[in-house]
């Protein structure tokens, strides 16, 4: 883990603390938060931050064999149980599949979440693993690393992520979770979001961010994470008023 603020004399934020969680999406680590965590620091957001990689614990980005969604939910569980036994409460954001486990780890016993933002999380399963299943031969796939059990999990229709979906669309029709969804509007990977799963009353767009991985990089996703980090709301109360800067770092 990465910690910024809190207690550095044992790398740990203090105990019963509101922790910020960074979690990286597939093929990426915990580096891909660095433009979130320099505007984080610029604008003065005084809660813990963390970065963390569910992978490996290192800064590899390889899947490990046999790992699927619920696996890899595990890991990342694992990951942050040093903060859940010091009874931090967390708010997590997920960038693509890491907001998929986010969402999904929020609804366990045990974890006390605050609020999860998913960010072009692709909760209705990926198009570019759709299309690439469907043209290029298995031999090509498998050089890819797309014949692991995530990717498997991640094409449309998949049975785990029905599961994460049904698991969420609970917890927000009950008003047992505080979820949003963050999304590009050129995002060519992230089919588009249920209804039913996601509120449009809790989905955003960042517009000119450009493809799936960009968005991270916008000063407009910065903006928009920022502002609902610090949003005092309640899971049953809808927001529509995030219309905020969208202009790209350069």
């Amino acid at each position: 883990m990465r910690v910024l603020g809190g207690d550095f004399d044992s790398g740990r934020p203090p105990a019963g603390s509101t922790v910020t969680t960074l979690v990286h999406g597939l093929g990426f680590n915990e580096s891909q938060w660095m433009p979130l965590r320099i505007h984080l620091a610029i604008q003065g957001h005084h809660s813990h931050v963390l970065s963390v990689n569910y992978l490996t614990g290192a800064l590899s980005t390889d899947v490990p064999e046999g790992h699927g969604l619920t696996q890899l939910r595990d890991a990342l569980a694992r990951q942050l149980d040093p903060l859940l036994q010091r009874d931090c409460t967390l708010n997590l954001v997920g960038h693509s599949l890491g907001g998929v486990l986010s969402a999904d780890l929020a609804q366990h016993c045990g974890v006390s979440v605050g609020k999860t933002v998913c960010i072009s999380a692709p909760f209705q399963g990926s198009a570019l693993l759709q299309v690439a299943i469907r043209v290029l031969p298995r031999c090509v796939r498998g050089t890819l690393g797309m014949e692991d059990c995530v990717h498997a999990d991640l094409l449309p229709g998949s049975a785990a992520l029905a599961e994460v979906n049904l698991r969420v669309q609970q917890a927000l029709g009950n008003g047992a979770a505080n979820i949003w969804f963050i999304t590009g509007r050129m995002d060519p990977i992230v089919l588009e979001q249920d209804a039913q799963l996601c509120p449009r009353t809790r989905e955003c767009f960042v517009d000119r961010t450009g493809a799936h991985y960009n968005i991270m990089a916008s000063r407009g996703l910065c903006y928009k994470v920022t502002e609902l980090l610090d949003m005092q709301c309640h899971a049953s109360v809808s927001y529509t008023h995030l219309t905020l800067p969208t202009k790209r770092i350069v």
